[in-house]
């Protein structure tokens, strides 16, 4: 028969493993929270001022600059390194749609790996032999980062080919534009985990965190030369690519929180959310944060002022909210590559605005871009082609890239 002692060490015994079990579950309820916590990046009256949690480094330690990367390395796809990326020549990065057809960089889609147009050339050089040359650059607007050089006789900087492509290529690329009237149709397959970049100059909010690749590569750039400039180790990526489940539950979710009205403004649908494209990131701030915000003045600003240099734009800022209908969000850039944001930038234009404008060039008077500053310094040509049978430059690098609405863009490398 047992003793009164053993009685009370059977009591403590069973106490000790109620409040073990009970800790474990608080544990996992913890765990659940936090990831659902993590995709959710649209702001609400309580969010300012809240502690991010759950930060992970850009794949590195000790400080950002030791590898760390994870043992599940089977669903990442290797990355293939060719000589054909037009914006930065000097890293060799693969760009999808890319076309310099000269023979130093002349390679299959087959050794690069890259997801060509599936059009095919239908002749090979329409440049006109007496034409002139362009000689100088006495055509320039100033030395504004992104200013226009105006439209160019196309003889004068490239010379053409043709491209038949489909009506799915028209939805695929950089410069789509997704908003509340248009809907991206998912045609694009060129996602890439951040995780397996060098980035030492930021944080990750999760290691499953994939952007679109050139977006991908320009972002970690971007970020680690923050980091350079500045010492600052305090920014991190909320989220990068967005699946239309994800879309879905925080537009229901910010509905029931903050209202109906707040969620049209500031949360977009499944199908309409420019996060499905994968060129888009919100950034955050571990402290002051969770949004991105810097004030002029302050080290932070260097993001804003340099965001081009690196092909971001700022989305959706508060004076263009009648033309983009979302909210301001100072923290939600885009990646449109280097010369369009510089232009962009220099000219005050949301992506509506640059989509209609570029409308009225074409390969034969395309907007001539020069970029003063920055990694992909340097002299740009863009222009638009409607339908399926385009002109594309058969002698300079070029990336092609849909609208996602009746035609496409071509930018131009011209150095």
């Amino acid at each position: 028969m047992a003793t009164k002692k053993q009685k009370r060490q059977i009591l403590l015994a069973s106490i000790a493993g109620f409040l073990l079990l009970v800790i474990i579950l608080l544990i996992v309820l913890i765990i659940q929270v936090i990831k659902l916590n993590s995709i959710d990046t649209e702001p609400s009256s309580s969010a300012a001022g809240t502690a991010v949690t759950q930060v992970q480094p850009s794949g590195k330690e000790d400080n950002g600059r030791t590898s760390n990367k994870s043992s599940d390395e089977s669903q990442v796809p290797a990355v293939t390194y060719t000589k054909t990326h037009p914006y930065a020549p000097k890293r060799g990065i693969r760009h999808l749609h890319t076309g310099n057809q000269s023979a130093e960089n002349t390679q299959s889609s087959e050794d690069s790996g890259d997801s060509a147009p599936s059009g095919q050339e239908s002749s090979v050089n329409n440049e006109d032999p007496s034409a002139s040359k362009e000689t100088s650059e006495s055509s320039e607007t100033g030395k504004v980062n992104g200013s226009s050089e105006g439209s160019q006789p196309a003889a004068a900087l490239f010379s053409t080919k043709s491209l038949t492509m489909t009506e799915d290529d028209i939805h695929k690329g950089i410069l789509q534009l997704v908003n509340k009237q248009t809907e991206y149709l998912f045609k694009d397959e060129w996602l890439m985990r951040m995780y397996d970049l060098d980035g030492y100059g930021y944080y990750l909010d999760e290691y499953s965190i994939e952007m679109a690749e050139p977006a991908a590569y320009h972002m970690n750039d971007f970020l680690n030369a923050f980091y350079d400039e500045t010492g600052i180790l305090n920014v991190y990526m909320m989220n990068g690519y967005r699946t239309p489940e994800d879309a879905d539950w925080l537009f229901n979710r910010s509905a029931e929180e903050n209202g109906m009205e707040h969620a049209m403004r500031y949360v977009m649908r499944a199908g309409f959310s420019e996060h499905h494209i994968g060129c888009s990131s919100d950034l955050g701030l571990i402290e002051g944060g969770p949004y991105f915000y810097a004030e002029e003045g302050s080290a932070y600003y260097w993001i804003y002022d340099h965001a081009a240099d690196y092909g971001f734009v700022l989305r959706y800022p508060g004076h263009k909210e009648d033309i983009t209908e979302i909210g301001e969000e100072t923290w939600h850039f885009r990646y449109v590559s280097v010369p369009v944001a510089n232009y962009m930038y220099a000219n005050d234009l949301v992506l509506e605005e640059f989509l209609e404008e570029i409308r009225s060039y074409d390969a034969a008077s395309p907007l001539k871009i020069k970029v003063t500053q920055g990694p992909e310094a340097g002299s740009y040509a863009v222009y638009y082609q409607p339908g399926l049978t385009i002109s594309v430059p058969s002698d300079k690098d070029y990336v092609l890239s849909g609208n996602n609405v009746d035609g496409f863009l071509i930018v131009v490398d011209l150095n």
